[in-house]
């Protein structure tokens, strides 16, 4: 089962992205803001399940989103961190850790792109766990 937190200060980019995911059987949590998204991901985590992604805004208020960055490059087995903005990937900082870039405008198409690349990775992990590999 994949499931993923989308963190973004904007609603209607999160119900765009969830209805995405949702289609295909991704589950989905949310998160408006640094707070949420510890909260949420430690709930998740607590009930012995893993976070495939994150989907999230460069753009929070307060730097909020390197935060999150800053707090998932030092956990083991973090999540995929999928950032998203209006900007282009040139004017992203430098230092700035992630995955996949998702450009807002091209959104629908970004998201179907990782997607795949997720589900192509999770049937990989099942096939090796039914092959005793790890």
């Amino acid at each position: 089962m994949i499931n993923t937190i989308i963190v973004d200060d904007e609603e209607y980019i999160r119900k765009i992205i969830k209805k995405l995911l949702n289609k295909e059987n991704v589950v989905t949590f949310e998160a408006s803001n640094y707070n949420e998204f510890i909260e949420i991901f430690n709930d998740i985590n607590l009930e012995g399940k893993i976070v495939t992604a994150i989907f999230l805004d460069y753009t929070l208020k307060e730097n909020e989103s390197e935060r999150i960055i800053e707090y998932l490059l030092s956990i083991n087995n973090r999540p995929k961190i999928c950032l998203m903005s209006g900007l282009p990937t040139d004017e992203i900082k430098n230092g700035i850790y992630f995955d996949y870039y998702i450009y807002k405008p091209d959104l629908n198409r970004s998201v179907e792109i990782i997607l795949k690349n997720f589900e192509d990775r999770e049937k990989e992990n099942n096939k090796n766990n039914k092959d005793g590999k790890s």
